[in-house]
């Protein structure tokens, strides 16, 4: 009878914690984001120091080892370039 307990018990405990650990890997790919520069916070225990946070090409380069090249969008040439991006669209 007590092993029983025991084996119900322990059931129920791995299912507790298989659910834990998909609410950690749930939150381990939320990024803590600024809504304006877009800057991602990298230190939760002082999230108001400038050194807390990163920029996005920063934080992937050392956080999953990825390297940046950097080129510009459409929309951004044609605010940014109007005269550039009509001669370019002409091509």
């Amino acid at each position: 009878m007590i092993s029983a307990l025991l084996f119900i018990s322990l059931i129920k405990r791995i299912k507790e914690l298989r659910s834990a650990a998909l609410r950690i890997k749930e939150l381990e790919t939320i990024l803590p984001i600024c809504s304006n520069c877009k800057k991602i916070r990298i230190d939760n225990e002082k999230p108001m120091e400038s050194t807390s946070w990163s920029t996005i090409e920063e934080y992937l380069h050392y956080n999953k080892d990825m390297k940046f090249t950097h080129s510009i969008c459409p929309d951004c040439t044609k605010k940014l370039y109007p005269d550039i991006f009509e001669k370019i669209k002409k091509i």
